[in-house]
């Protein structure tokens, strides 16, 4: 899976975990 997706994809709950690597 992308991660830039999952900066897209809030519904996910990747999204959550990208948020957290994200600065």
């Amino acid at each position: 899976m992308v991660k830039g997706h999952k900066t897209n994809n809030h519904d996910s709950e990747s999204g959550a975990t990208e948020l957290s690597r994200s600065p």
